[in-house]
């Protein structure tokens, strides 16, 4: 699957290097803001130094404008591509099915070819950019860890100590998380059947008043996917309160 998929990024490579090479310097700009506290509240602030008074705001003007520009040019490009290989992976599935022997559509239903070729395409569309925000953030994480430890070792340490307790937690609500996104793909795919059915068989749901009927199936297809939207939100939620609680809890033991 990542092979077949993977073809697809080929014609891309010099954007997406390009691409992570503004990634790095986000997590390094990350890491220099980071180090710049310290002599800026020392030297400035308290030893009241006149050349670093100049110096510092400088500084700290080029690593935010360095960061922007390359945060900026990251997200266009790795969008652009994004969106491109989306195109190419949709008009190669539509290919692939308007070529297919009839028993294959008696075997597919119009819903689910449907969902194929739009749900299932923009979910990986939008699995792209978390690819690389995950990347920026794990460079970024890095940067910090790096400037933690040159600081205080000592308090370094403590930081880590928080990130076992951390990671299991999440790693279950990002398992539950895909499970519930596959369970809606199925039931966006089932409900884009059931007004394809409803739709395309006017004639006999208006001959038969079967009205009634075609409603409800519609509206018990869309409490189960409202069910599961419900849920997803709930278990995205709790992840940024979750890492806010360690990260007091750490800051706690830190004073």
């Amino acid at each position: 699957m990542i092979r077949r998929i993977g073809r697809y990024f080929v014609p891309h490579i010099p954007q997406i290097l390009f691409a992570l090479l503004c990634t790095a310097v986000v997590g390094a700009t990350s890491g220099a803001a980071a180090w710049l506290v310290k002599p800026v509240l020392d030297d400035v602030f308290i030893n009241a130094d006149e050349k670093m008074l100049y110096i510092m705001p400088v500084a700290l003007i080029g690593i935010y404008f360095a960061k922007g520009l390359c945060r900026y040019l990251q997200s266009v490009i790795m969008t652009k591509v994004g969106e491109t290989v989306i195109f190419d992976v949709r008009n190669d599935l539509m290919e692939n099915i308007q070529y297919r022997e009839m028993g294959f559509f008696d075997r597919n239903p119009t819903g689910e070819l449907l969902t194929k070729l739009m749900t299932d395409v923009t979910i990986m569309q939008g699995s792209i950019p978390s690819i690389v925000n995950l990347v920026r953030e794990v460079i970024t994480a890095l940067g910090l860890l790096v400037v933690l430890f040159m600081r205080n070792w000592e308090l370094a340490l403590v930081a880590i100590v928080l990130v076992p307790p951390a990671v299991i937690p999440l790693a279950r609500i990002a398992k539950k998380l895909k499970k519930v996104a596959r369970r809606s793909m199925e039931e966006s795919g089932t409900i884009s059947r059931v007004i394809i059915e409803s739709f395309s068989g006017i004639e006999v749901v208006k001959a038969f008043n079967r009205e009634n009927y075609e409603l409800s199936r519609f509206r018990e297809q869309g409490k189960r996917l409202l069910k599961l939207s419900i849920k997803r939100v709930k278990l995205n939620a709790i992840s940024s309160p979750f890492m806010e609680f360690l990260g007091g809890i750490g800051a706690a033991g830190i004073i």
